[in-house]
């Protein structure tokens, strides 16, 4: 696997449209334009009101990614199959991994798809079992309806409309980006803390390619029988 084939795929999902129609005149009422990167990069994401576990009101794309190498996903505190914990316990521990550069040179964003019971202050007291990191924030938003379409825009969607309505069926995943960059991957939330940060390294400039998580884990249960 090339770093172009593992950056550009993996569940990330997010569509960018490669031209801005504009009026012209004349016979032909619209002409392709050219987008900039910085249009590119501003119209892959969705630039939504959110709030954070302390009650800050930010907006996705200019506070949380714009220039930002990011880690993200979506979870909710009252998650039934009990996977939603286990998750966020991993990220923690992917957060220990990733030393000093978090809340510095890398960010972590936990997305609750339950923004009605899901209150800055549910999530603070939440956040507190697991971080006390400022630059990895708990966010909510005042309308369900807002945390719906961020995400469907994140990728994070179900063919079947049974199983998309159950938001136990899309907190396995956890995206990572270098939004300047515009490389996006995702991985698995349970694969073990340090094949993810090794991941992450790997999509900067000049980052040193890592084993396959696939035949890491094939390579662990053998030594492990």
């Amino acid at each position: 696997m090339n770093r172009r084939a593992f950056v550009a795929t993996a569940g990330a999902a997010i569509a960018v449209s490669p031209f801005l129609p504009r009026f012209q005149s004349g016979e032909s009422a619209f002409q392709p334009q050219p987008l900039t990167a910085a249009e590119r990069r501003r119209r892959a994401f969705p630039n939504t009101t959110l709030r954070t576990h302390e009650g800050n009101e930010v907006r996705f794309y200019d506070d949380l990614l714009k220039d930002k190498t990011v880690l993200l996903h979506v979870m909710y505190t009252r998650c039934r199959d009990g996977f939603c914990i286990p998750s966020v316990a991993n990220l923690a521990r992917v957060e220990k991994a990733l030393g000093n550069r978090v809340g510095r040179d890398v960010f972590l964003y936990s997305i609750t798809l339950d923004p009605k019971h899901d209150t800055p202050a549910v999530l603070k007291k939440f956040a507190g079992h697991f971080t006390k990191n400022p630059g990895w924030l708990f966010l909510t938003a005042d309308r369900p309806e807002t945390i719906e379409g961020l995400r469907r825009r994140l990728g994070y969607v179900r063919q079947d409309p049974v199983a998309d309505r159950d938001p136990a069926r899309h907190v396995g995943h956890l995206q990572m980006g270098i939004e300047p960059l515009e490389r996006w991957c995702s991985v698995p939330t349970a694969l073990r803390p340090e094949l993810i940060a090794n991941y992450l390294r790997w999509m900067e400039p000049n980052g040193a390619r890592p084993t396959p998580w696939m035949l890491v884990k094939r390579r662990y249960r053998s030594s492990a029988a």
